[in-house]
């Protein structure tokens, strides 16, 4: 399971290599994909839908991480514009929603 893990993260977060030579600066480097992993798996316990419980890293990136959108300013508020489908809209409202929740209680 733990081979799993680690090329899930390897595989997913793109860290299949090291950055630079030196020892310390790959260590952090390490740390903060296996910090990306397990927010990453906090939130697909807490705030994704059914359908994506049990997806891959690379397959949510796919599905919602990588809709293309825009910041506009607006009437004084910065405003995303997404481009999807609705579903997918609805998808990633519902886990805003969630991690708001989350975040302040």
């Amino acid at each position: 399971t733990a081979e799993q893990w680690i090329g899930e993260v390897k595989n997913g977060f793109g860290t299949r290599g090291v950055p630079c030579g030196q020892q310390h600066a790959n260590a952090a480097w390490f740390r903060i994909a296996a910090l990306a992993y397990n927010l990453f798996l906090l939130q697909q316990a807490f705030g994704f839908p059914p359908e994506l419980l049990r997806a891959t890293v690379g397959t949510v990136r796919w599905r919602l991480y990588q809709t293309a959108g825009r910041l506009v300013h607006h009437a004084r508020q910065l405003v995303l514009k997404v481009a999807a489908d609705a579903k997918t809209l609805a998808m990633l409202s519902d886990i805003r929603l969630v991690s708001r929740s989350l975040a302040f209680g």
